[in-house]
């Protein structure tokens, strides 16, 4: 029996629009599209630094301003799903939690999702950064929810065939272009090799319209030679895409150790994270490996970087 209570609008902690330099509104229909001809479970995956939490905000807040569905929840995925719904839907999140083990956590997420389906309404639930396939497959009877749509932001498609993989597309160059106009930038500065360059690292393109000059064309122009003056020696690959960070790094006048707690800062998975948490991690690192006399390719987080 439906509960007679009126359902909340939001039912998960609340999340705020992204004002995203790419938004992609095309992808963002097509997402329309495929749920509206009944898909269930979409998985929206792609390579890091393409969007794919920006374009999952813009589509949640896209169908809340057209009324789309009744109810909406946003669950940032943390180490299973049964404890990124109890963090997102349960009132008192995960505070005083930390020493329950699984069991407590699957228990508290069957009665928050048991909430959920008395509501006899439409819902869209995204679950943002799923770090694991076989932890959904686990517990997908959390997401048998009547009239729910499911939208999940993954590095990787699912290969499981209840779920639908959805792709965001590279980068073109008039993405790139686009990227650097609603950066500020009014003016081009790039050349058809550097825009292809950038085109296959959305991080390093994030990277350099922030610290790229917006005053003037000759100020902007010395900034980008700087960084692609190896564009004549490296052709393609790791070197190139290394280079480039080297020479942005080098052009923006970071010093060793900032330059290293970037790199630490990329190298980690997509996801919510506690600033003093972060610290405690990042510090004793920083000290054991001496971050002032640092190389890039030295990094612990070399490696996960390249592979982004």
């Amino acid at each position: 029996m439906p509960s007679a209570e009126k359902p909340p609008r939001h039912f998960s902690h609340k999340i705020e629009p992204q004002n995203g330099l790419l938004e992609r509104t095309v992808l963002v229909e097509k997402l329309f599209s495929l749920f509206d001809s009944g898909a269930r479970r979409i998985v929206l995956h792609g390579e890091s630094g393409l969007g794919k939490k920006t374009l999952a905000n813009a589509f949640f807040h896209a169908a809340d301003a057209k009324n789309w569905c009744e109810q909406f929840g946003w669950i940032p995925y943390i180490t299973s799903l049964p404890k990124s719904i109890v963090a997102a839907i349960s009132t008192g999140g995960l505070e005083g939690r930390h020493d329950k083990n699984e069991a407590f956590y699957q228990v508290l997420a069957e009665e928050e999702v048991k909430n959920l389906r008395n509501f006899d309404t439409t819902q869209l639930i995204v679950i943002e950064g799923a770090g694991s396939e076989a932890d959904i497959l686990r517990h997908l009877s959390l997401l048998e929810i009547k009239k729910a749509r499911i939208l999940i932001t993954s590095n990787s498609p699912f290969s499981d065939k209840r779920f639908l993989n959805f792709s965001i597309p590279p980068l073109e160059d008039g993405d790139v272009l686009y990227f650097f106009a609603n950066a500020g930038l009014k003016f081009n500065v790039l050349t058809k090799d550097e825009v292809a360059a950038l085109r296959g690292n959305p991080w390093l393109l994030r990277l350099l319209t922030t610290h790229i000059p917006k005053t003037s064309e000759r100020e902007a122009r010395i900034f980008s030679d700087a960084i692609f003056s190896s564009l004549k020696k490296v052709s393609s690959g790791e070197n190139l895409i290394m280079s480039i960070a080297q020479g942005l790094f080098d052009a923006a006048e970071l010093n060793r150790s900032e330059i290293w707690t970037l790199m630490q800062f990329a190298a980690l998975p997509a996801g919510y994270y506690d600033t003093e948490a972060l610290l405690t991690y990042l510090l004793p690192e920083a000290e054991e490996s001496g971050a002032e006399d640092i190389e890039i390719r030295s990094l612990k987080g070399y490696v996960v970087f390249m592979e982004s």
